[in-house]
């Protein structure tokens, strides 16, 4: 993880209020945090961000927003159900983290890739762009077949709701670990 602080005055400086903003949409933010300053007034601000390569800012290059694509209407019929499979996985980890948004752990044309990549191990998953030794053991191994299987099988017997305990392959040492301890997606 990485750490950029910046202090922003509440008047004039629109300039620093830019930049801070290009900076957030520009990088993969995991969490940040607030206060306000009564002795410079000033808003100081901590935001914490994975490492890896910055994203674009079409603001910044372009002049405007470029019209967001929809991944689904780039995958066939076939694709659609694993997709949506691994949308839920996406928004069960972020949910049960507490991530502010759920592209934090893959955003949509990463999950578009993921959902054509087979098979879907740790190793290919770690050689995808943007996936990082970071990302992939934070994030990665949660998508594995034998991980969205698994997934399968919990909300198979519970309905569609997240169940405390996961079964999870740590990547580095080939164990698998069951958390029964309220937080499935608690760190390994």
């Amino acid at each position: 993880m990485q750490y950029y602080i910046v202090s922003i005055p509440c008047s004039g400086l629109e300039a620093l209020q830019n930049e801070f903003n290009i900076f957030l949409r520009t990088h993969r933010v995991t969490r940040t945090e607030r206060h306000y300053n009564e002795k410079t007034n000033c808003w100081d601000f901590l935001v914490e961000y994975l490492e890896g390569p910055e994203l674009e800012d079409p603001q910044v290059h372009r002049g405007n927003f470029t019209k967001k694509t929809d991944v689904r209407e780039q995958l066939s019929e076939q694709l659609l159900p694993r997709f949506d499979l691994l949308k839920k996985i996406r928004k069960e980890i972020y949910q049960t983290k507490g991530l502010g948004a759920a592209y934090v752990v893959f955003n949509d044309k990463e999950l578009k890739i993921l959902t054509e990549t087979q098979p879907l191990t740790a190793e290919n998953i770690g050689t995808l762009k943007g996936v990082n030794n970071e990302r992939l053991n934070l994030w990665g191994t949660y998508f594995t077949d034998e991980a969205v299987k698994e997934f399968q099988e919990r909300h198979r017997s519970v309905g569609d709701k997240p169940t405390d305990a996961v079964t999870a392959v740590n990547t580095a040492t080939g164990t698998t670990t069951t958390n029964s301890e309220g937080d499935p997606f608690s760190k390994r």
